[in-house]
């Protein structure tokens, strides 16, 4: 099927048994993907390295098909000087993943959390204390802390009357981190 896709055109689409494409009439290789359930996502198509690839710009109602043209047109662009664009988009969120590993608060929550809770009988205990004690540096990245930041802590905490032996236990517990 071939039709300018516009808001109209891609609301009537109705969904069928199986998926289906509705080609753009202006802008070669970009067309929206009906799904069966009525997802409606714009994308285009185009080889690279002899392969057939789709290249998915984003959902009916999230962007319009004038914005989904736009970026189609951006995209159909690199791709014709030679770059791969999947290539570019997994590299793009595997650096964002990363990022979230770097801060202590993202590590603790997205890795430490979940193997602690499960080897360790007092798991949730040693969450807790990591958030009550070390929030303050949750949101920094874990090269940026400080031995410094640490004895900063420690010399606070010894202030309120806290025992030696209680500080370095809490301590030893984002060592272990």
């Amino acid at each position: 099927m071939i039709a300018r896709l516009n808001k109209t055109t891609v609301d009537d689409l109705q969904p069928r048994s199986k998926y289906f494409k509705c080609w753009d009439d202006s802008v070669k290789n970009f067309f929206v993907r009906v799904m069966p359930s009525g997802v409606k996502t714009y994308a285009i198509y185009y080889r690279h390295n002899r392969r057939d690839c789709e290249y998915r710009i984003g959902r009916h109602g999230s962007i319009t098909a004038d914005q989904a043209r736009k970026l189609a047109h951006k995209a159909l662009g690199k791709i014709a000087d030679g770059v791969d664009i999947q290539a570019e988009k997994k590299a793009a969120a595997a650096k964002s993943k990363s990022k979230k590993f770097e801060t202590l608060g993202g590590f603790i929550e997205s890795k430490y959390k979940d193997w602690v809770t499960a080897n360790r009988k007092t798991g949730q205990e040693i969450i807790t204390s990591l958030s009550r004690d070390f929030e303050h540096l949750f949101n920094r990245n874990m090269s940026d802390i400080t031995a410094w930041d640490v004895q900063k802590w420690s010399t606070e905490k010894l202030k309120q009357g806290l025992k030696p032996a209680t500080i370095n236990r809490r301590v030893i517990t984002l060592k272990a981190v």
